[in-house]
């Protein structure tokens, strides 16, 4: 009786084993399952994550550059329009100095013209004395 009861006992003791280590195999499968599954999850939020976070900041910086570009094209637009106020005063000056001299040369042709008519009747003018 106490070897079939040490046969007994030996017996469950080693079908307690294989059932333990059945439970702990199982468990290992589901935790590496789980792990396995949870990895991939968390790869596939970080995944998101990062996709919108790479989204936001094309976002930003498309609008940083619209931004640059426009004050960029400003400024050229106030460059250009300096320039070209400054090429038209510049013309300005160029035409009111021809202006003026034109005026110096009419007025200097008016005067010798009075001049020579002026003495051209005071030369009529003594020889008109001079016969009477």
């Amino acid at each position: 009786a106490a070897a079939t009861l040490e046969a007994e006992l030996s017996s469950l003791t080693a079908q307690l084993e294989e059932a333990k280590a059945a439970a702990l195999s199982q468990l290992q499968q589901e935790l590496e399952s789980a792990s396995a599954e949870e990895l991939k999850a968390a790869t596939e939020d970080l995944t998101e994550a990062k996709d919108s976070a790479l989204s936001e900041l094309a976002a930003e910086l498309e609008e940083e550059k619209q931004t640059a570009l426009a004050q960029l094209q400003e400024e050229l637009e106030e460059s250009s329009a300096q320039e070209k106020a400054a090429s038209l005063k510049a013309q300005a000056e160029e035409l009111r100095a021809a202006a003026e001299q034109e005026l110096q040369d009419a007025l200097a042709a008016l005067t010798d013209k009075l001049q020579s008519e002026a003495e051209a009747t005071k030369a009529e003018a003594l020889a008109e004395a001079e016969k009477s």
